[in-house]
């Protein structure tokens, strides 16, 4: 780990040679609170040689705002780049990537992932993009990740819309998205028929979801949180036969649900939470949809988190 480094912009003196293989043996790599540092070689110019980290498996880069150059990781299988620079991100891949997680939260600096340099990750099996608020927009190459199984983008406030390229992504497993304001979700969506967990959080002008959501056969967990102005759920959730668990939190105008939901025989655990109408309507033996829920084993109505 280093952690720290403050003494100098450059991590290895002029004398060692670009060339050289450092820690052959070497398999996890933290640098962190290193705000100096630029990059790894006084001497840049022979960077592109042979890489000095060939065991290297998981990288984290954490508060590195000016780290923007690194050796290359042949066999990097794991990165997470925290409160640092995009810049350091094409200058550590090489075209056989062979990298299966990339998490970028906290990254200041981009506007645009470019295809060059990182769009050969067809390895990718987890991507998370978090708390990047200056990213413009999604790469199309993301939809070519025909291997990823989970895929989080959360609090990206720069993003204007949802591409349809995420339908696309037919072995995706568990996806999270939030902070959308002004986007709807993608009709391609319900290609995702291997989907066991979706978390979907603040589109505030969504008023419905859409009817493609039954169409998610294999799904588990639906969480559904901050829909302000959510006054209806689809009645394709009846469809929805694997669905074992339910979270419909803060959508103060939902005043009602589905009736596919007495369908659902799998489904064992339902919160509803910060839902006054939908509160009211599902009390016990008396709301008007209590009906449509009693079978559940465990619902817990209210405030409770």
């Amino acid at each position: 780990m280093v952690k720290d480094f403050a003494s100098d912009e450059m991590m290895m003196m002029s004398a060692a040679s670009p060339s050289t293989t450092f820690f052959r043996s070497l398999k996890r790599l933290y640098i962190w609170h290193c705000p100096k540092l630029k990059g790894w070689w006084r001497n840049e110019t022979a960077l592109a040689s042979a890489p000095s980290f060939p065991c290297l498996s998981i990288l984290c880069i954490d508060c590195c705002p000016n780290l923007t150059s690194m050796p290359l990781y042949p066999n990097l299988d794991r990165l997470l780049l925290n409160s640092s620079s995009w810049k350091v991100l094409p200058s550590s891949f090489v075209p056989s990537s062979k990298l299966k997680f990339l998490d970028i939260c906290r990254v200041k600096d981009i506007e645009y992932v470019p295809e060059e340099g990182i769009g050969n990750l067809t390895l990718l099996q987890e991507l998370s993009i978090e708390d990047c608020h200056n990213l413009a927009s999604l790469p199309e190459w993301i939809g070519n990740l025909t291997l990823l199984q989970h895929l989080r983008i959360r609090r990206c406030s720069n993003l204007a819309s949802l591409p349809e390229w995420i339908g696309n992504l037919t072995l995706l497993q568990h996806l999270q998205i939030s902070d959308f304001p002004n986007a709807s979700l993608p009709e391609g969506m319900g290609n995702l028929t291997l989907l066991q967990e979706l978390e979907i959080e603040r589109f505030p002008n969504l008023t419905l979801l859409p009817e493609w959501i039954g169409n998610l056969k294999s799904l588990s967990n639906l969480l559904i949180r901050n829909f302000r102005n959510l006054t209806l759920l689809p009645e394709g959730m009846g469809n929805l036969k694997t669905l074992q668990f339910l979270l419909i939190k803060d959508c103060p105008n939902l005043a009602s649900l589905p009736e596919g939901l007495r369908c659902l025989a799998s489904l064992q655990r339902l919160i509803i939470e910060d839902c006054p109408m939908l509160a009211q309507r599902c009390q016990k033996e008396t709301g008007e949809d209590w009906s449509k829920i009693a079978h559940i084993p465990e619902i817990y109505i209210g405030a409770f988190f």
